[in-house]
């Protein structure tokens, strides 16, 4: 497979379990197994990056990541704003101020003196979000951010996603719908193969390949049973 991802872009990554996208998320970010067995080139600002854990990265290469259980992304043990603290133990802590603002959170200072498990699934993907934004890393690859949340949270994850400009996004679902209201262009990715590519509005209007056509035909189903067809509008 091989595709690029241009500055400020958001792209999707589209697929159903299994067809590969969060392996390729994982080799993107630095954190494939040890055992994995990897060929081919990945490089983020034209330094390789494919063979170098998330670690072992320059600040320059160093890729933000959001995953499907932001439980496993926060320490459990830890408060949240001593979790921040670790982060910006060399920076200007006006940054948080400014990064929490920005993910729309309410009550910052009670929030940073909880731990995860007292937060809502909605309000640790922010967090995870304004980690992310802390971060500055020129790429974001959330994969399957929104899965675990409600319909009105999922959008509240998906509006703070759209204020991440111009950082570059990889987002991965097997939603297209959901992929529709964020990105401008998508890849299609089935039996670890990219399948097609191009702009969301030609993936939902003139869908060539038949995996994509069955992921419209799902997505335009679910719609007409939500009574929500303005959610393909693409």
């Amino acid at each position: 497979m091989s595709f690029q991802l241009y500055a400020g872009e958001r792209v999707c990554l589209l697929g159903a379990s299994g067809s590969g996208k969060s392996l390729t998320a994982r080799a993107i970010a630095g954190f494939l197994p040890a055992t994995a067995v990897s060929k081919g080139e990945i490089s983020l600002l034209d330094e390789e990056i494919l063979n170098r854990n998330a670690m072992q990265r320059t600040a320059r290469s160093r890729v933000a990541c959001m995953s499907q259980d932001s439980t496993t992304a926060l320490n459990p043990l830890v408060k949240i704003g001593q979790q921040f603290a670790l982060v910006l133990a060399t920076r200007d802590k006006s940054a948080l101020q400014q990064a929490m603002q920005k993910m729309k959170l309410d009550d910052i200072p009670h929030l940073l003196s909880r731990y995860p498990g007292e937060l809502s699934g909605g309000q640790r993907q922010r967090v995870c979000l304004a980690f992310a934004l802390l971060s500055r890393a020129t790429l974001l690859v959330a994969d399957e951010p929104t899965t675990a949340l409600d319909v009105l949270t999922q959008q509240r994850v998906l509006e703070q996603l759209q204020q991440f400009t111009p950082l570059t996004l990889l987002f991965i679902t097997h939603d297209i719908a959901i992929a529709a209201q964020l990105c401008q262009r998508g890849l299609v990715m089935e039996q670890g193969r990219i399948v097609e590519q191009g702009s969301m509005r030609q993936l939902l209007h003139t869908p060539q390949h038949p995996y994509t056509q069955a992921l419209v035909a799902s997505a335009r189903r679910s719609c007409q049973r939500l009574q929500a067809p303005v959610a393909l509008a693409g």
